[in-house]
Parts: structure tokens; C-alpha cells; sequence
């Protein structure tokens, strides 16, 4: 299973409510759309330099002023073959794949500014083998026996399969030429859902949830069960790809409204085989009525105990479940649990709405249904205009980005932004589910068939009262000046289609403001987010935007390959970025079988990352695959330092020196494997909680071999731990369990923890209490041997009258009391421990009892108001 860092949008984003917060959102965008772009578009293979032929480049850091661009020869550009390249492969060393099958989903631009979203939802609904019937299209081979997308490639998506292979990969028009898709291993993942009685259970919704603590879960895929009670996720892998996998928990739970969750947790680098069974509980319906006009399209409900209030404090993440379409303003609910009050959630376009005005018993007994009245009207808006140049020519048939900001009916100003393409007049369309009024924000801008945007022109209006639609004129648009223009190739003089360009810009020593602070910035190059492009078919480029700043820096990023820094003004045209930083750095990791390869993860830095004759090269970091084999491609010549991570512990080797040969497949001796299994032999164990269930957290100790008495920690969400069978002196420790010493080389496979007693501490009748001030206590173990166990056994609260402190214990043994009296200043308050000095293993409650002198409490009053 592939694992990346985890982007784990793990929350919807929002559209931001003002001009200000979509320009940043843009940026963001821009950011978004080469992580979408390298993600679906991995880095190309280095191309060797035929002997006799050069472009004339070096692999230096040095800037070079740019030259004329050498056109692309007529005959060239005649016969070469159109459309994007797809080669199917497999691994980090892309070894091709002769037998796939690849099928192309052709995207819409309306659903979104850099990919269609449509066939990521199909694969978590379950259901994208069923939708391809209709509309997939194999790709052929042609004459030269590749397989070509049409050109230009409309925006979609690449389905390629093998015998036990399978892979689905975004492809944007601005996609490199070839685009590398590559297979992983596929299975299918499978829950059932029964009843008490055993018996399936058709129609029940079930989730792939990754949790992420506190009652918060990202869903990676809902599908519903068939006849047999059947709930399948195909291509599991794909699926899971991007979470962090092994490190927060991964289950398969009932996504119904049930008062207590019903889930089951598994390793989610070695799911279950077989199904996983689910056993749904008693269940009654609900059947929510929103009106003939509703344009709601789809619903959740809420069950809460009946003891929680509707108003007043609630938890913070509240749980929704059981989405529903709803059916000509009726949405039924048919898995309800019994004996809990139903809250609706409501979803009308990108805004959800919580009606708890509409709270009611749910359904009390077994197959009981509860009908709840929620009238909500019809409410939409229309806003069009139509887009002028500076020349009053109406901008035609164009790709734009519109965005609306006006006030709600019922809420705070809102904004949303749409994508579409004016038509041939210049005229556009933006269509909402809600109500507008006030003062009002129509910004259209204006993009390139690339996305580049290119212009941009804004009206004010009123909302007119009551309106459902409203003409907002015509939009000036004012075109963005062009700055640099040119063309992107690679070392052979060959255009390179969608290369990123980047924009850097030269800054002296200055005070810069940002996010409402000031910081002085001595960094000779500085990246300007908003001055970014994309080369087209033929390779050629125009950066649009402003300027603060006669010095610039271009980077060209194609897939495998990279452009040294090249020195441009603002104004220069024809400027040639050669990519001939096309170098591979590769290389593999042996490790224990115990060990999974998503526990490893490979680092790599230029050792003059220094240098400022350019933009900093950065450090850049890969896992590995399934075979531990890694890739670095479109690196330039040069050495480096490898560091190859093993979790989050201080690095398992690094590697100096690591030479990197522009044309050369050379492996460095050291990397042809790195051998782990010779430096340490780490373990996977899995953290189980005192009841035996995973731990979603725990924290790891050991002793700082650079700070005799010191000791390091590691704070994790669980439920593994990676230790080494050499590590000596590890504390291991749970929020519910006593920290206990391990032994790595006795470890199995998991590792539980035994239960922390609870601790009650008591004060003796008759003590005396200052009038004012405050009174903490802090409750440790009386061993002061262990530094680290001292940090997480010590726990201090305010002690109160008439509320008993109450504090797990953490370790066996004597325990220590500390009281400190606060006024003005802490001061120490001296206290004995009358009974209960030891704690030892029990069940029960440990009690504590405590007492102090008049006397020592008035010293402590005194010392505390100096």
C-alpha cells in the first residue's frame, strides 16, 4: 500500500466569504494544482545525452542570462505524434507494464478548476467499474504502437489494470508528455452486516474511516451492503492512499445514526482477507418531509442521548450519519438506532445547515418510524454578466473563474466561487441554492485553456429585494501585463508540454509583512506564488502579473526533469529554460520482514543546498515501495546527503557523498541495498490499551545517549511503535496505563499495557484552608531514578473543598505529595501523607489522605505575598 504525507484534507475547506480571502484562496490554488499535477504525474525517467550532441548547458548553480529560443523545426513539430504518451508501470523504478489495459474517463471543466471530482467519488461509493460500462473508452494503440490521449487531453482520468495490478490517475490538458500511471497491488476489502440474529442486512451504509481522535474521522469510501448484506471496497489500496496508514487507527464502522458506534478496527498494512462482520443493532426509521420547493439534496441525522441538551454545551465534533438523497423533498432514513432524539442535517449546494429547532424523539422500538416536518422553501440565485476587455471586446468562449459575494437571507455574508466558460457574446452564468441580498460582488477572472489566469474586473451592485436573479452588467476585464515569455525544453532541444514554471524573485535585505507581523528577511531570492505558468504543447510559456522587482529567477519543472535557475528581466522575451537537470538518485532499503515498507521513508539534500547564486534547492523526501526501492528523478549533478527514517525516530543511516551523474544509471554501491537489518533490526508492534483495544495514543522514552540523565520522547498517535531490537532502557506508557520499562528483544508482535489505578487524594478533617489564594497538588511516584518517568507520572490539579482530587496513578510503589499555595506568588506548602503512601496494583480506588499545620500554612501565606 502506498502511504504520502498526509494532506489529509481531512476537513472540506470552506469558501472564503471575501475578495481578500479568495485571492489567497487562489494562491492556494495554484499551490493545489501542482500537488494535483504531481501527484497524478510522477517524475519522469532520466534521458541519456547521445554522444557528440549538447545544448550547451551546465549542471552548475550558476544563474545564466537567458538566450534566443531556438524554434522547433517545422518537420519536427509535422511528425511528431499527437496527444499525451500513458505508460503503465509499476514500482519506483517504473519497470513498464506490456499487458495493462487503460481506460480514459473524459472530466468536465465546470466541476472544478483542476480536475473533475466525479470518478473520485464513484471509487468511494464503490460503484466505478458499473459507471465505465457507460462511459469509459479503452485506449487503443496507434500506428506506432503507443497509447496516445487525443490533443489536446480534455481533463480526466486514466483507469489502467494488470492481473492483480490496478491504478486510477488524475490527467489534466497541462499533463507532461509521457504521463507515468503506476499499478499497485489491488484487493477488495469486505464487511458484512448482520442482525442479532445473524441474518444480512441489505441496504445498510458502511464506511472506511481513518480516525483521527477526539470523534473525528475522515471517510476514505461509503458503499451500501447488497442482498447477501455485502458491503465491498474494491482497490482498498488506492483508496488508503495518502493516509499515514499505519499510524492512525483504520476501521470499518456502520455510517447509520446509532446511539453507541459499531466498528471494527484492523492493521491497515495487512487488512483482512476475509469479511469483517458488523453487527447492527435494533433499528427503527425516520422519514424527513422538507416540502415540494426544496431544493435540499441531501441529509444526515444526529442521535443524541436523551440526557444531552439540545442547547447549551455539547461536544465539540458531533456526528452526523446516515446521508441520504433526498427524493422530491422527502429523504428516509431506514437504520435508526432506538432510544435516542434525532437532530437533522440538511445539505442545500456548499453550505450544510444543523436544525436542532427540529430535535424529536427518535424511534423507541423496533422497526418504529418517526416523521419529522422541516419546511424548507425553494431558495437559489442567478447572477450573470458579461466580460469586456480593456478594448470593450467581449471576451469569448474562455475558461474563467467566477466568484460572488453577497449577503444571506438567513445568514452572514458568504462567497462562492464557480468555473465555467463564457460563450461566444462574453456572457456568463453563476446558479446558487441560496438567497442573496445587500451589497453585493461579482469578480470574474479571466484564464488561459492552462489556467494561467490572465485578467480580471469586479462590479458592485445592490441585490435587488426579493430577487431570485439579477443581471449584473458588463465586467471590465483588465488583463494582467505580460512579463517574460519563452519555451521550455529539455537537453536534447525537445519541447516539453506542462512544465511548471516558477517564479522567483530577488529581494535585498528588508522588512517584509506578513499574517500581521513584521520579520526581516535576508534571503536573496524569495518565490512569488502568483507568478506561475505552464508551458503548452509546443513548450512555450507567458508569466502574466506585476512585478515588485527588476530581478527574476525562472525554474521549468517537468516531469523528471528541471531547469537550472535562469536569469531574466521583467519584459525579455524568447527565454530558453533547458531542463537538463534530469538526473536519477536512486537506490533500495532492506529491511525486516516485521518491518513494513510504509514504515520507511528516504530523504535527500543537496550538499550545497546553500548556495546563494540561486533559489535553494530544498530537501526533498520519498517512501518507499513495496520492494523498498526509492527514485529521485530530475535532480542535477552533484552529491548529496541520504537519510533513510525508520517512524519518527532519529534517522536509521545517512549516507554522504552520494554522487548523482546527469546521463548516467549509476547506483551508488552503498544504496545497491542499504541493508537496515545490518544497522538495527526494527520491529512493528502494535500498542494495545489495558482492555485490549489499540491504543490511539502513547508515548515512547528512552535514554538521550548525548545527555547522560536525559532522556528523548515520542509522542504518537497510535497504534504502532517502532523500536529496535537494540534499543535498552524503553518506557512505554498509555493516558490509561502505568508506565512500564519494555525490552524490544523480548516484544511480540503487540504489546499491552497494564492499567493505571486511580488515585484519590483526601485532606484530613480540621486542616486549615487559606481564606484566599489557591492550593495545588501534585501527585508522583517517590522514585526519583527515572527523568522521564518523573515528566509523565507527575500530575498537578487545584485542590478543592469539596471535590476529592482524583489522578491515575503511573507507577507502583511509594508516592510523593506536593502542595504549593499560590496568592501572589507560588510558595511551597509542606504536607505529610497520613495513609495510603504506597499504590499498588488494584482495581479499586487508591485512597490518600493528606494533612498540613496552621503553622506551615501561614509561613507558606507569608512567602507567597512577598
Amino acid at each position: 500500500m502506498r502511504t504520502t504525507t498526509k494532506l489529509l484534507a481531512l476537513a472540506a475547506l470552506a469558501v472564503l466569504g471575501g475578495l481578500f480571502a479568495w485571492r489567497v484562496d487562489q494562491s492556494e490554488g495554484q499551490v493545489a494544482e501542482a500537488t494535483a499535477s504531481e501527484g497524478a504525474q510522477p517524475n519522469r525517467a532520466a534521458l541519456p545525452t547521445p554522444e557528440g550532441t549538447s545544448d550547451g548547458s551546465t549542471d552548475d548553480a550558476t544563474p545564466r542570462v537567458a538566450v534566443a529560443v531556438e524554434p522547433t523545426p517545422a518537420a519536427d513539430a509535422a511528425t511528431r505524434p499527437a496527444g499525451i504518451e500513458i505508460l503503465a508501470v509499476v514500482g519506483a523504478e517504473r519497470r513498464l507494464v506490456e499487458n495493462a489495459e487503460l481506460w480514459w474517463l473524459e472530466g468536465s471543466f465546470e466541476r472544478g478548476e483542476w480536475y473533475d471530482p466525479t470518478f473520485e467519488q464513484w471509487l468511494k461509493a464503490g460503484v466505478l467499474e458499473q459507471r465505465m460500462v457507460d462511459t469509459a473508452v479503452r485506449i487503443a494503440s496507434d500506428a506506432d504502437g503507443k497509447l496516445r490521449l487525443p490533443k489536446p487531453a480534455q481533463q480526466g482520468a486514466v483507469v489502467a489494470s494488470a492481473e492483480g495490478l490496478w491504478a486510477m490517475e488524475t490527467i489534466a490538458r497541462d499533463s507532461t508528455d509521457p504521463t507515468f500511471v503506476t499499478l499497485e497491488r489491488d484487493m477488495t476489502l469486505t464487511a458484512r452486516v448482520v442482525d442479532y440474529a445473524g441474518a444480512p442486512v441489505q441496504g445498510v451504509r458502511v464506511a472506511l474511516r481513518e480516525e483521527l481522535g477526539d470523534d473525528v474521522h475522515f471517510e476514505h469510501a461509503v458503499t451500501e451492503t447488497d442482498a447477501a448484506g455485502l458491503a465491498r471496497f474494491p482497490h482498498y489500496g488506492r483508496l488508503l492512499s495518502g493516509s499515514a496508514g499505519y499510524i492512525d487507527r483504520i476501521h470499518l464502522s456502520i455510517a447509520e445514526p446509532l446511539l453507541e458506534p459499531v466498528r471494527v478496527e484492523f492493521d491497515p498494512v495487512s487488512p483482512p482477507d476475509e469479511a469483517v462482520v458488523l453487527v447492527l443493532p435494533p433499528t427503527g426509521s425516520v422519514v424527513l418531509h422538507l416540502g415540494e420547493t426544496s431544493t435540499v439534496r441531501h441529509a444526515q441525522l444526529e442521535l443524541q442521548r436523551r440526557d444531552l441538551a439540545a442547547g447549551g454545551e455539547q461536544r465539540q465534533q458531533r456526528a452526523f450519519e446516515g446521508r441520504r438523497a433526498a427524493v422530491h423533498g422527502v429523504v428516509r432514513f431506514p437504520f435508526v438506532g432506538l432510544g435516542g432524539d434525532v437532530v437533522p442535517q440538511t445539505s442545500q449546494g456548499n453550505r450544510s445547515r444543523v436544525h436542532d429547532s427540529a430535535r424529536t424523539a427518535g424511534p423507541a422500538r423496533l422497526g418504529e418510524e418517526v416523521r419529522i416536518e422541516l419546511d424548507l422553501p425553494r431558495v437559489s440565485t442567478e447572477v450573470s454578466g458579461r466580460a469586456l476587455d480593456e478594448s470593450d471586446a467581449p471576451i469569448a468562449n474562455s475558461p474563467c473563474r467566477v466568484f460572488f459575494e453577497s449577503g444571506d437571507l438567513e445568514f452572514a455574508r458568504f462567497g462562492e466561487t464557480a468555473f465555467s466558460q463564457t460563450d461566444a457574446d462574453g456572457r456568463f452564468v453563476l446558479k446558487l441554492d441560496r438567497g442573496a441580498k445587500g451589497a453585493s460582488t461579482l469578480t470574474f477572472e479571466w484564464l488561459t485553456d492552462w489556467r494561467v489566469p490572465i485578467g480580471e474586473g469586479a462590479v458592485f451592485f445592490d441585490w435587488p429585494d426579493g430577487a431570485e436573479r439579477h443581471e449584473a452588467g458588463e465586467l471590465h476585464v483588465k488583463r494582467f501585463p505580460i512579463v517574460v515569455t519563452g519555451q521550455v525544453v529539455d537537453r536534447n532541444g525537445r519541447a516539453l508540454a506542462g512544465a511548471k514554471i516558477s517564479t522567483w524573485i530577488g529581494v535585498p535585505e528588508r522588512e517584509a509583512e506578513h499574517n500581521d507581523f513584521i520579520f526581516r528577511s535576508s534571503a536573496r531570492w524569495e518565490h512569488e506564488r502568483d507568478l506561475r505558468s505552464r508551458s503548452d504543447r509546443e513548450g512555450r510559456f507567458v508569466v502574466y502579473g506585476a512585478i515588485p522587482s527588476r530581478e527574476l529567477m525562472l525554474v521549468a519543472e517537468s516531469d523528471g526533469a528541471k531547469s537550472p535557475p535562469t536569469l531574466v528581466k521583467p519584459g525579455d522575451r524568447d527565454v530558453r529554460l533547458v531542463a537538463s537537470h534530469d538526473g536519477v538518485l536512486h537506490g533500495r532499503v532492506l529491511s525486516d520482514e516485521s518491518l513494513p515498507s510504509d514504515h520507511i521513508s528516504v530523504s535527500v539534500e543537496f550538499m550545497d543546498a546553500r548556495d546563494e547564486a540561486g533559489p535553494p534547492e530544498g530537501e526533498r523526501s520519498e517512501g518507499v515501495d513495496a520492494e523498498g526501492r526509492f527514485a529521485f528523478r530530475g535532480v542535477r549533478a552533484g552529491s548529496y546527503v541520504v537519510t533513510v527514517h525508520v517512524g519518527a525516530r532519529e534517522p536509521a543511516a545517512v549516507l554522504e557523498d552520494v554522487r548523482v551523474e546527469v546521463g548516467s544509471g549509476r547506483v551508488d554501491p552503498r544504496l545497491d541495498p542499504l541493508d537496515l537489518r545490518k544497522l538495527g533490526r526494527w520491529r512493528s508492534v502494535r500498542v494495545l490499551e489495558p482492555d485490549g483495544s489499540p491504543s490511539r495514543e502513547w508515548v515512547v522514552g528512552w535514554p538521550d545517549p548525548d545527555s547522560p540523565g536525559e532522556f528523548e520522547t515520542d509522542w504518537r498517535d497510535g497504534p504502532r511503535l517502532r523500536v529496535e531490537q537494540g534499543d535498552t532502557g524503553l518506557w512505554l506508557c498509555t493516558s490509561k496505563s502505568l508506565i512500564e520499562r519494555i525490552d524490544p528483544a523480548a516484544l511480540g508482535d503487540t504489546v499491552q499495557l497494564t492499567a493505571a489505578p486511580m488515585v484519590r487524594l483526601v485532606v484530613s478533617p480540621g486542616c486549615p484552608w487559606p481564606e484566599d489564594g489557591f492550593l495545588y497538588a501534585t501527585v508522583r511516584g517517590a522514585n526519583d531514578t527515572a527523568v522521564f518517568e518523573q515528566e509523565l507520572d507527575q500530575a498537578e490539579l487545584e485542590l478543592d473543598r469539596d471535590t476529592p482530587f482524583e489522578v491515575l496513578g503511573r507507577r507502583l510503589g511509594p508516592l510523593h505529595v506536593a502542595l504549593n499555595l499560590e496568592v501572589d506568588f507560588p510558595a511551597e506548602l509542606p504536607c505529610e501523607i497520613v495513609r495510603g503512601g504506597v499504590l499498588a496494583a488494584t482495581s479499586g480506588v487508591h485512597v490518600l489522605e493528606i494533612r498540613w499545620t496552621q503553622e506551615a500554612l501561614d509561613k507558606a501565606l507569608a512567602k507567597a505575598r512577598e
